[in-house]
């Protein structure tokens, strides 16, 4: 209920993926303003893979197993970076861990580099 009450205080006709996506995953809410998708499991990480869209930007740690995170239309910079960082603290990657995160959208990958910080930091952030 208080996905969806924050769904609809940013968009008042949300599409039907928007609602779609509610069922699945941790949703963040950056400073920046765009919201973040983080799936918990292999299952989750599948159903959100399902509903990804042209210009969708995701997520996934190289070299350990973690979520697909996926942010819906993309993100500025510094929101790919706040995203990177969500990918690595909620993977297998052990806190203080640096890691690559692989990032796409629209067809083209970048690499970034973060480090696995404890979750808890993230309470502030979590929908």
């Amino acid at each position: 209920a208080a996905r969806l009450k924050e769904l609809l205080a940013k968009n008042d006709r949300p599409a039907r993926r928007d609602l779609e996506l509610l069922r699945w995953g941790r949703h963040f809410r950056l400073p920046g303003g765009a919201k973040v998708v983080v799936g918990r499991t292999h299952e989750e990480n599948e159903a959100i893979g399902r509903l990804l869209v042209t210009g969708d930007l995701t997520l996934r740690v190289q070299g350990f197993p973690g979520p697909l995170v996926l942010i819906p239309e993309g993100a500025d910079r510094t929101g790919m970076e706040q995203a990177a960082l969500l990918a690595a603290s909620y993977s297998d990657a052990p806190q203080g861990q640096e890691v690559a995160v692989s990032a796409r959208q629209a067809g083209k990958t970048s690499v970034l580099q973060t480090v696995a910080a404890p979750k808890d930091g993230f309470k502030g952030w979590l929908l």
